[in-house]
């Protein structure tokens, strides 16, 4: 199949036609279970009349997607839950209504009927139905290698309010505000670019190193007082985390109704695919130089009052009582390096794949940070939707469909 290109069809067929181990990274939300429909199409995934029907299917979608997945290729599923249907959100005679979501101009639906008020076969009525625990259960048992579980928080509330996210009527339960990202690969190793998407310190973290560790209190290996901890805090990237706290973002998926920010395939694509690219001739993918910068010791002393000096004496647990003694490395990317044994140094760039492609933020993230595309999408109307989008960052935008 040709890079760069959205094909209209359902994926499970489209799938079928990509070559085995070709493909870097696949990043993508598929339709929720009994929540929306997209299309005409009878067999559109989320229409299943069954849970269990539906995670089959996925299953297997997503046994194709691992055929195409080179060995070092890995997976994003992004995928909420619902709950058994209660009877709402549906006309006074049981059909779904749509005004909500059709097109002004041509009456045309484009952004999901509410499907609402079915209780699936086994499920209480009111019942979370934990759709992303039984999907990524059933992959882990067809051979997928689920590795984490991101957690994509559009607000929250406690100690810290902040974030937006779908309102809900409900009266006896909290409004949802989370999703899941679950992240799986083909194999047990795999590429992973886990500086490509590091982040700078938080800042409440280089106050607290202001406030609490002046040069007087923390000591290096040799006894010499410097607040290393502080330089570390100023100028250090650290690992982004599991929780994601990420807004939505209204109009930016091109009035896809339940379309994800860019910042999610942003991460995905970022990390699990090289940003030089790939061997043209066994598609094996370049990997990041990083050089060690060099090392802090840092020495927080239960008394900060008090004067200390690191001693070289330790305890059972490797540290003596006195206080903490801990290593931190600093890195910087020098380049790139080829992991094959190829004869030729062509480059191509790495392939990224979205089976439910929608109105295309998986594709348009993979053009702007230098990546080629194939998506799958049965909708024509988000197809043209995608192709506007689309068209200011590829090269030649006839060539998109």
């Amino acid at each position: 199949m040709e890079r760069n290109k959205v094909y209209e069809g359902h994926c499970l067929n489209e799938l079928k036609k990509l070559d085995d181990n070709s493909v870097d990274c696949c990043v993508t939300s598929p339709p929720y279970y009994n929540l929306r429909s997209y299309s005409d199409d009878i067999n559109e995934v989320g229409r299943e009349e069954t849970l269990p029907e539906y995670i089959s299917k996925l299953v297997e979608i997503f046994e194709e997607v691992r055929r195409v997945l080179k060995p070092t290729g890995i997976c994003f599923i992004n995928i909420g839950d619902s709950y058994s249907g209660s009877g709402k959100g549906r006309n006074s005679d049981g059909t779904s209504h749509k005004s909500a979501f059709t097109s002004k101009s041509s009456e045309k639906v484009l952004f999901g009927n509410i499907k609402g008020g079915q209780k699936p076969t086994g499920i209480k009525r009111k019942e979370l139905m934990n759709v992303p625990h039984r999907l990524v259960l059933a992959l882990s048992d067809a051979g997928w290698y689920h590795r984490q579980t991101i957690i994509w928080a559009k607000a929250t509330s406690g100690e810290i309010r902040e974030g937006s996210s779908m309102p809900e009527s409900c009266t006896d339960r909290w409004n949802q505000s989370f999703e899941y990202i679950f992240m799986l690969t083909k194999n047990d190793r795999y590429y992973f670019d886990q500086f490509a998407v590091k982040e700078s310190v938080n800042p409440d973290s280089v106050l607290h190193a202001k406030r609490n560790f002046n040069t007087k209190k923390l000591a290096d290996i040799n006894g010499n007082f410097k607040n290393q901890r502080l330089d570390f805090a100023e100028t250090s990237l650290v690992n982004m985390r599991s929780v994601w706290r990420i807004n939505l973002q209204p109009g930016s998926s091109g009035q896809h109704i339940a379309g994800y920010p860019e910042k999610i395939p942003y991460y995905c694509i970022k990390a699990g695919s090289s940003q030089k690219g790939c061997c043209k001739e066994c598609g094996v993918p370049y990997t990041r130089i990083l050089e060690k910068m060099g090392e802090i010791n840092h020495s927080l002393t239960t008394e900060p009052r008090e004067y200390h000096k690191i001693e070289t004496s330790k305890g059972k647990h490797g540290v003596t009582s006195a206080f903490l003694t801990d290593t931190s490395s600093q890195y910087k990317s020098n380049g790139w390096q080829k992991q094959c044994k190829c004869a030729t140094d062509d480059i191509v760039p790495s392939l990224i794949i979205d089976p439910f492609l929608g109105s295309g933020t998986t594709s348009l993230v993979a053009l702007k940070e230098g990546r080629d595309f194939i998506g799958f999408e049965l909708n024509p109307e988000y197809i043209k939707i995608a192709k506007e989008r689309m068209k200011h960052y590829h090269f030649n935008s006839k060539d998109l469909f």
